[in-house]
């Protein structure tokens, strides 16, 4: 069959009618086609240096934690964004399952840190950090706990454990506390998420004091909260032991929590707060942040972490 150009220019003719009628009807419903990309790559990339390049098929790869980012630069793959756009936030609240060693000559078989960081674009807020001790054996956490950070009148500094032992014997704890200004220290037993004790409940003033008490086994909270509402710096080490002989310890994990303040970030790593454990043995452990989505609007925002030993960091979840 051989075409005219007659029917050439009708067929053009044609689908240019039914095309305008579509753009119409597009019209009509509000939807528009935006500028998109086809490029190499989808979930696999290219990395080195702590850095990753991916490329995307259609959407945008993975998360804006695989970005390339450099002082206030951050260039990520997938859909073109036009300047002033929203784009994907940094995540809230990120989790990791990390390997910890140790090394059985050392007093402390592994003793490491874990810091709360903000992302970029961080907001202040309530936030909470959890570290729990996976697998069977001895869950038991060397000595004791350190931690600390930031809190205000509103949002108490806190940490939890568990005190547990084969025979269900009553153990002392001893708590330093050293803050930044006058407040309240708690030591609250709760069960069922409601409080069914409080060993400690006494005023401390700005400065360093020591507390104790004898206690049952169970969960416990000790927090920290300071009269004023500006941020307040606040540490302490919690200890325990049984009453009459030496051994007790703390089981399971670690928690940390309070206001998270990114403008008043600590020390070379920027943290805005920690907790210090030892653990006796090899371990994998689960970490979650917990920040606005958990804690609704007074919840901080685009939360980071990073677990470190003897000043190295082991795990950073900018990385």
């Amino acid at each position: 069959m051989k075409w005219s150009r007659f029917d050439c220019n009708h067929l053009l003719s044609s689908l240019g009618l039914v095309l305008l009628v579509a753009s119409l009807g597009a019209q009509a419903q509000d939807l528009e086609l935006k500028r998109g990309g086809l490029v190499a790559g989808g979930g696999l990339g290219s990395g080195g240096g702590g850095l990753t390049l991916s490329g995307a098929l259609g959407q945008w790869e993975s998360t804006e934690i695989g970005a390339l980012s450099g002082t206030s630069i951050v260039m990520s793959g997938g859909f073109w964004v036009v300047a002033g756009e929203p784009v994907e936030p940094f995540p809230d609240e990120p989790s990791a399952v990390v390997a910890l060693e140790t090394d059985p000559d050392l007093s402390c078989p592994g003793f490491y840190v874990l810091r709360t960081h903000a992302g970029p674009g961080s907001e202040a807020g309530r936030f909470g950090a959890e570290l729990n001790l996976t697998g069977s054996g001895r869950r038991t956490l060397q000595g004791g706990l350190n931690f600390g950070g930031r809190a205000t009148a509103s949002v108490r500094g806190f940490s939890a454990f568990n005190i547990a032992n084969s025979a269900d014997e009553q153990q002392e704890v001893e708590i330093e506390v050293t803050v930044g200004a006058s407040g309240q220290l708690i030591l609250e037993r709760r069960s069922g998420g409601s409080v069914v004790a409080t060993p400690i409940d006494e005023p401390v003033s700005a400065g360093t004091s020591t507390h104790s008490a004898i206690v049952e086994p169970g969960f416990y909270v000790v927090a920290f909260t300071p009269e004023t509402n500006a941020s307040t710096s606040y540490l302490v080490s919690a200890l325990t032991s049984y009453i009459d002989r030496p051994g007790g310890g703390f089981q399971g994990g670690v928690v940390v929590g309070g206001y998270h303040d990114p403008e008043r970030a600590s020390g070379s790593s920027e943290s805005t707060g920690f907790a210090g454990f030892c653990i006796a043995e090899d371990r994998n452990v689960v970490v979650e942040v917990l920040s606005r989505p958990t804690y609704g609007s007074s919840g901080s925002t685009s939360m980071a972490f990073s677990l470190s030993r003897s000043g190295q960091v082991v795990y950073d979840s900018r990385d």
